[in-house]
């Protein structure tokens, strides 16, 4: 169950995310992009060595230590350009680290290799579905190639049973809605993969800066003028949000960017500003620090409130503008939903969406040490099986349709905490109490959940599926309908609540309870008749699902499951998260998933996540699915 939250800075980032650019060049030249626009840049364009990034990678994880740090093979260039990409990949996973690529998959040099190694997360960015659409944003790139290159990254995919997750990124302007997206929309969701559409940037900082103080040149006018958001326009939305960070805070300045000849960044936002630090190697994360706060650039991109965009800073304002400006051109239509609903289609691992969206529009320059990387005649490979289309397209579709349903959106009902009318970037978010739906996790969540359970399936990993505080079911409703769209019959799906609410915190046993409140909310005791109930509605009450009602310390301990694929905890308090992992961690199957609802939320929860992984040496990284939800796969 997750709680509302105050802020409109959508992101912040983490400085376990460690972005290492392999290739520092492109093959592309897309005018939002650094290597597009400002191809003068004095930047490093090469490829960097194993050896280099090995002494990265000790580096890195000293300092994390004893955090685990995600892995990010991409900043500004194109790492499928590189030979040993797969190599690359397979260093990171060997050190038991989260591995992420970003790609505009135009021209992978081993794309079975690259899913061979088995990196966690993959984007892939877009901005059309037809070339003279495609062609205008991300410049010099071939979209037939790539939507090639996507259907042989699924089939690959399942040839080498790779879990990957795969989100198709797809960069919102003023000439590309309508059919455009629609059509790539659908062809990601036949394909199995998540569709995430964004307001494409204007370019990099420095870049907008400049035009911001200068003006904008000739040459980039076009580009501006496709943007929803204009430079002018944006910084006067961020500037309103000033009051949310303190003067001269940054979290930009948390990123940590390391270039293809080992230099840093002083941010994920620059593009055309000298590195902080010549070697990260040589260089102690104070002094990267401190290197990073005497920036000249900061004072005047903060001055602009340019920091404030790159966070997100007002993202419900910029969504709601940016859909009355395409209405007012007469594009919005049926596809209002490029921001305030996600349309996703996740049928892979899930992972958490930290990316900003300087990340998530990059495309690149063609360069020469980018072409030097390339083999001679080197082109897409169009041999691979064809995807398993008509069942997998079926099954997405009802998944995704059941997931509507759960959530309600379909019609939209009121948040009855703060008695407001509908948000959908609440919904999204599993931050209100909806009045009717049957789960007030949110679509990011409960596309994790549906991840998880697909990946068991999928890699056979023996166990029943459990969630412990269940509200009205409809998590679990997912899980059955999950188990139903794959023909499964020999999992059971286990719904363990007290259908009376939570229970009054016992603080003199449990101290990180004390104060806590859920128990005062009535809204919060469902009765198991309602939960079989709603099971009933959706055809899916059956013996497949088991009820376990009463406290978690009474149900549990002797509940008649013999082992689990995937545990949801989602008791909100540290006596109840504490109790299910105690009774439940010790049946989680090696591959299986452990999920955590509260984590974020709740300090109570997190002490107790926390705490027994301490007690219990869990050394396996914890991944978030979004702003409270967190999981990890069980690997001993």
């Amino acid at each position: 169950m997750s709680h509302p939250t105050g802020g409109e800075v959508a992101w912040r980032p983490d400085p376990l995310d460690v972005s290492i650019d392999i290739v520092g060049a492109c093959n592309l030249a897309c005018p939002a992009c650094g290597h597009g626009n400002s191809p003068g840049a004095n930047r490093s364009m090469g490829a960097m060595g194993l050896e280099l990034f090995e002494r990265i990678l000790d580096k890195v994880e000293r300092e994390a230590a004893p955090a685990r740090p995600r892995i990010h093979l991409f900043n500004w260039g194109e790492p499928l350009l590189h030979p040993q990409a797969p190599e690359f990949i397979r260093r990171v996973k060997a050190r038991g680290l989260c591995c992420r690529l970003s790609s505009n998959l135009v021209r992978p040099r081993d794309l079975r290799g690259v899913v061979a190694a088995r990196p966690d997360w993959l984007r892939v960015s877009v901005s059309g579905f037809t070339q003279p659409v495609y062609g205008q944003t991300h410049r010099g790139g071939d979209v037939e190639r790539v939507k090639e290159n996507m259907r042989l990254l699924r089939s690959y995919m399942d040839e080498l049973g790779a879990p990957i997750a795969v989100e198709v990124n797809y960069h919102v302007y003023r000439h590309n809605c309508g059919p455009e997206y629609t059509a790539m929309q659908a062809f990601a969701r036949e394909l199995g993969f998540h569709f995430e559409p964004i307001w494409s940037v204007a370019g990099s900082a420095d870049k907008v800066l400049a035009w911001l103080e200068h003006g904008v040149p000739e040459s980039d006018r076009p580009h501006v003028e496709r943007l929803v958001h204009r430079p002018e326009e944006s910084r006067d939305i961020s500037n309103r949000y000033r009051h949310l960070l303190s003067p001269g805070e940054c979290a930009l300045r948390n990123s940590v960017l390391i270039n293809s000849d080992g230099s840093v960044d002083l941010c994920c936002a620059v593009y055309d500003v000298p590195p902080v630090a010549e070697s990260f190697l040589e260089t102690t994360a104070e002094d990267l620090q401190a290197a990073k706060r005497r920036a000249p650039i900061c004072e005047r991109c903060m001055e602009q409130g340019l920091h404030l965009t790159y966070l997100y800073a007002g993202k419900a304002e910029r969504d709601a503008r940016g859909l009355a400006i395409l209405a007012a051109e007469q594009v919005a239509g049926t596809h209002a939903s490029v921001v305030t609903r996600e349309e996703t289609m996740s049928t892979t691992l899930p992972v958490e969406r930290r990316q900003d969206s300087v990340e998530a529009a990059r495309g690149g320059a063609k360069a020469t040490e980018a072409d030097e990387l390339l083999p001679a005649g080197a082109g897409v490979e169009r041999t691979a099986r064809s995807v398993a289309g008509g069942l997998t397209a079926v099954r997405a579709r009802y998944l995704d349709l059941m997931k509507r349903c759960i959530l309600n959106l379909i019609y939209e009902d009121d948040d009855m905490l703060r008695k407001q009318s509908f948000s959908a970037a609440m919904r999204r978010d599993g931050q209100d109490w909806p009045a009717v739906a049957h789960s007030m996790i949110g679509q990011r969540r409960m596309d994790n959940v549906q991840a998880c359970v697909e990946d068991v399936i999928r890699r056979g990993v023996p166990g029943d599926l459990i969630e412990t505080g269940v509200w009205r079911g409809g998590t679990t409703i997912l899980m059955r309908s999950i188990l139903e769209a794959y023909g499964v019959s020999d999992r059971r799906v286990w719904v363990a609540d007290s259908f009376a609410g939570l229970p009054e915190p016992d603080a003199e046993k449990y101290p990180h309870d004390a104060g806590d409140t859920f128990h005062t909310y009535p809204e919060l005791a469902i009765s198991v008749e309602k939960v079989q109930e709603n099971f009933a509605r959706y055809g899916l009450l059956d013996d497949q699902v088991r009820f376990l009602e009463g406290w978690f310390k009474d149900t549990l301990p002797t509940a008649p499951i013999e082992r689990i694929a995937v545990a949801r905890l989602d008791g909100d308090m540290y006596e109840s998260t504490m109790d299910a992992l105690q009774a439940l961690y010790p049946k989680l199957s090696i591959g299986g998933y452990l999920i955590v609802d509260d984590y974020g939320a709740v300090p109570g929860c997190k002490e107790a996540v926390d705490g027994y992984r301490r007690a219990h040496a869990i050394t396996e990284p914890i991944e978030r699915a979004d702003w409270t939800g967190v999981y990890w796969r069980r690997e001993r």
